[in-house]
């Protein structure tokens, strides 16, 4: 971890105001980094304990309150703070004034509106209802309410997911298969809600979805000389895992097809298919808690009630973390199967084929020797889920969802994700040792030769012969 102090969060009380109970207010707070360097490049996420203390209301308790230790405080909070990157290249690169709003949407607006609609159609039951966000305790931008973009005092509290038994799988690792198909299955709901939205209600997918799903351009934030670097070493890694000049030059030349499409905004074809995507799902961007099966959000919960998502007096901004420095090993079973999955990051959603999300969880974070003969089994157990979800949903038109018409729909859409997937899995399979400490880092990193290793080249390896032999090169 670096022995760089933390940044302070100032005015705690009044971020968490709103969810104190009355008469209660925030005594002290103790903060520590979260993830170690490489974990996350575009956030600074603290673990914070918050101590809080009750009014006193009458002379006899304010009289045991004063003969208490300066220690003797109510059960302390345990929270993670999401705040800006230290690296002022790093706040233009993510562009966070920009994706903030994004972020905050899916807990103010987004969230909410989905769970009603599972309700209408009659989800409610233990473990029913969509369970993949955590809970959010406050947010802002700024200290000073004027202020629309994001300062050193923006910040966004969660719940400590740790805490709660949640862990991070090792990104270098991956998820076995085992894993893999339960992030699918979640996966799976998390897509059909907004589609059968779409369909069942268009005004209210406008209203409380739709308007926060527009396509950005991530790389807007990069220099031309950043860009042209970036590319040179993408066509260098390319060469350098083998796999053949003539087919280098057809990945190289389509992953240069996808970058010019992000570039222009270009969107996928609208289809059932399309829906809100994550897009950003690698391992760091999920939580796994594992053991004995964890209830869903029920009926009065108040983590997941519309009257939870109404608590932001303001709001912040963060980018891709993980939520916690320990992982899980792939080879670990004392801790059981998997039971619940929270996923977290949603700063970069938009409206575009679920194609895009499954090819890139299945490419960046699953780690199946046989990935390249199995990628079809995965794509298939992932349409069961969904077509399954949305026949619960009561999707008005269900025999739009064939097996036949999702198989073109991944020959059309994953082509064009393959720019993501190389430019990330420089990100994902980064040598821990070669990373600096957060005051150092900047864009320059991704490029290091020393970052990555025979790993890396071997992943980009397998995803190239996959594209290729799907014929997504052409």
């Amino acid at each position: 971890m670096p022995t760089i102090p933390p940044p302070p969060i100032r005015d705690l009380e009044g971020l968490l105001a709103p969810v104190l109970p009355p008469g209660t207010r925030v005594h002290r707070y103790e903060a520590e980094f979260l993830t170690a360097p490489g974990d996350n490049y575009g956030s600074t996420m603290l673990a914070v304990t918050v101590h809080t203390r009750r009014d006193a209301t009458d002379p006899e308790e304010k009289q045991q309150q004063h003969d208490r230790s300066e220690d003797d405080t109510s059960s302390p909070l345990h929270l993670v703070a999401k705040m800006r990157p230290s690296s002022e290249e790093f706040l233009e690169i993510f562009q966070i004034d920009t994706t903030f709003v994004k972020e905050a949407a899916v807990y103010l607006k987004i969230v909410p509106t989905l769970l009603e609609l599972q309700r209408e159609q009659g989800f409610g039951g233990d473990g029913q209802l969509i369970d993949v966000f955590c809970r959010c305790y406050g947010a802002r931008v700024s200290l000073d309410p004027s202020v629309e973009k994001v300062d050193a005092d923006g910040v966004m509290l969660f719940e400590n997911l740790k805490l709660a038994g949640y862990v991070t799988g090792d990104r270098r690792q991956g998820f076995d298969r085992e894993q893999a198909r339960f992030v699918l299955q979640k996966l799976a709901l998390f897509h059909a809600i907004p589609i059968a939205l779409r369909y069942l209600k268009p005004d209210e997918f406008e209203a409380g979805i739709h308007k926060y799903l527009v396509k950005i351009d991530i790389d807007a934030g990069l220099s031309a000389d950043t860009l042209r670097q970036m590319m040179d070493v993408f066509r260098q890694d390319i060469v350098r895992t083998g796999v053949g000049p003539e087919l280098a030059d057809r990945a190289y030349t389509k992953i240069g097809e996808c970058h010019r499409r992000q570039a222009q905004l270009i969107s996928d074809q609208r289809t059932v298919y399309c829906t809100m995507l994550h897009n950003d799902l690698w391992v760091n961007n999920m939580m796994i808690k594992y053991g004995n099966r964890a209830a869903g959000p029920r009926e009065g919960d108040p983590s997941f009630s519309p009257v939870f998502f109404t608590w932001f007096p303001c709001l912040s901004f963060v980018m891709p973390c993980n939520w916690t420095s320990d992982h899980t090993p792939q080879t670990d079973k004392q801790t059981g199967r998997p039971s619940s999955l929270k996923f977290v990051d949603f700063q970069l959603i938009q409206m575009d084929s679920l194609v895009r999300d499954v090819i890139f969880f299945l490419t960046t974070s699953v780690n199946d020797p046989e990935l390249e003969s199995q990628l079809d089994d995965y794509f298939e157990y992932y349409f069961q889920q969904l077509a399954t979800y949305m026949d619960r949903l009561q999707f008005p038109t269900p025999g739009d969802f064939t097996i036949e018409s999702f198989r073109e729909e991944i020959d059309r859409v994953a082509p064009y994700e393959l720019y993501h997937i190389v430019s990330m899995l420089r990100v994902v399979l980064a040598r821990k040792e070669s990373i600096p400490d957060h005051s150092e880092q900047d864009a320059a990193l991704f490029f290091n030769d020393n970052l990555v290793e025979e790993d890396y080249y071997r992943r980009l390896e397998v995803t190239l012969r996959i594209y290729d032999r799907k014929g997504w090169l052409l």
